[in-house]
């Protein structure tokens, strides 16, 4: 939109911090923080608008935010500080193909804990082995560059105080492989990505079964026929729309039952506060069912014991290695040593 010449418009970025005092995005991002408001039309902005920057404007009435990021979606949301009740903003969110979704999982959450396992793996070999050198070289060709672990894995290890202590960047360069002994994931984080995988596996398996349920009373003549159906049913599913929506307080109901295409209010609490307090709940619910329940199930209560299975697998602290329930009530039953 700046490029194209329109005016009253302008776009914020980390250089804006220091850019000339006479440009407009200067004289803009100087309003805000001063002012917590601003005169332009339009303002285009980074992350640079983070935590600290607030705009208290009645004015404002419209906002675009485009993450894939829950913590980012919900800063860049909260820099509109509401001043009262009649203070109200359109909001505007991007739905994602599932396609899209599932690249964006592999890229930002699967890989990283790929780096994880591996960084652990070689960590160990090392202590048992110390000359051992089968796939290091590869592990740090791949995540590192110059002394350093490339940018993209950066945020997801932190320094080992003990060893990065005696450790100089003079002999880091010397040797690299020196880096596999100085970092190690930091532990909220390992936590919160954990989280993260299960949520999205989570969502995805919703998905899957809302698809399954309508394509129950469909006929199809071949396996193409059944593909394209379940295509567009994908379309018309908007999972990336529900998802963001219950970021923000709400939650939508299966988009192809009527009676259950609803809004309502959802709980918008930290994940570690849904987990502390939920968990318990879902754990003893499930346990209360098992109990109840023993041999042949009926298909109702094989849908009852699989929503309370997933319930629990979602919540707990850390998360269940499998997300799917599989095998007889007796498997279950002996995760739980009962």
């Amino acid at each position: 939109m700046v490029s194209a010449g329109y005016k009253d418009t302008v776009f914020i970025t980390s250089k804006t911090k220091t850019a000339n005092l006479e440009l407009a995005e200067r004289k803009t991002l100087e309003q805000i923080v001063k002012y917590e408001c601003f005169s332009q039309k339009v303002v285009l902005a980074t992350k640079v608008l983070d935590n600290g920057i607030n705009l208290c404007d009645k004015s404002l009435k419209h906002i675009v935010v485009q993450s894939i990021e829950q913590t980012e979606f919900l800063q860049m949301l909260g820099r509109k500080r509401f001043i009262d009740s009649s203070d109200n903003v359109n909001l505007y969110i991007k739905n994602l193909p599932e396609g899209t979704l599932r690249k964006e999982f592999q890229r930002r959450i699967q890989n990283v804990m790929l780096f994880w396992h591996q960084l652990y793996a070689i960590k160990a070999r090392k202590r048992i082995l110390p000359s051992f050198r089968f796939s290091i070289d590869g592990f740090l060709s791949r995540y590192t560059e110059g002394g350093h672990y490339i940018p993209q894995y950066r945020p997801f290890i932190i320094p080992d105080d003990v060893e990065y202590s005696r450790i100089g960047n003079a002999a880091i360069k010397d040797d690299p492989g020196i880096l596999i002994d100085l970092y190690v994931p930091p532990r909220y984080t390992q936590d919160k990505l954990i989280y993260d995988y299960y949520k999205m596996l989570a969502m995805f398996e919703t998905a899957q079964d809302e698809r399954e349920e309508r394509m129950c009373y469909e006929q199809f003549q071949d396996e193409t026929e059944y593909q394209e159906f379940n295509s567009a049913l994908q379309q018309s599913q908007y999972i990336w729309l529900r998802e963001q929506l219950s970021w923000i307080g709400f939650n939508v109901g299966n988009p192809f039952n009527q009676n259950d295409n609803t809004l309502y209010p959802a709980n918008g609490a930290h994940w570690i506060n849904i987990q502390n307090g939920l968990f318990p709940a879902a754990k003893k619910e499930l346990l209360d069912f098992l109990h109840s329940h023993s041999g042949i199930l009926t298909e109702d209560q094989e849908k009852e014991l699989k929503q309370l299975y997933r319930k629990f697998i979602f919540l707990d602290f850390p998360p269940r290695k499998n997300t799917k329930l599989k095998g007889s009530i007796k498997k279950i039953q002996e995760l739980f040593d009962l």
